[in-house]
């Protein structure tokens, strides 16, 4: 049985795959699917702060 991820998780992920992906914050975001924009504000700010306090563990070098 494969698990189905929630929305929270969902959005969580797309806000760390934007902060890696763009090399800058999701926060700001106005999309927020079937969550309220509290919540959304919380899954941006820790999802973009995960990615972007670690760029060097994760070999995000701010290099364009």
């Amino acid at each position: 049985m494969v698990p189905i991820p929630s929305y929270k998780g969902s959005y969580l992920a797309a806000s760390c795959f934007y902060s890696a992906i763009f090399n800058e914050s999701a926060i700001g975001s106005t999309y927020y699917g079937a969550l309220g924009p509290r919540i959304c504000y919380y899954l941006q700010s820790v999802g973009s702060r995960n990615v972007l306090y670690q760029r060097k563990k994760y070999g995000l070098i701010k290099e364009f």
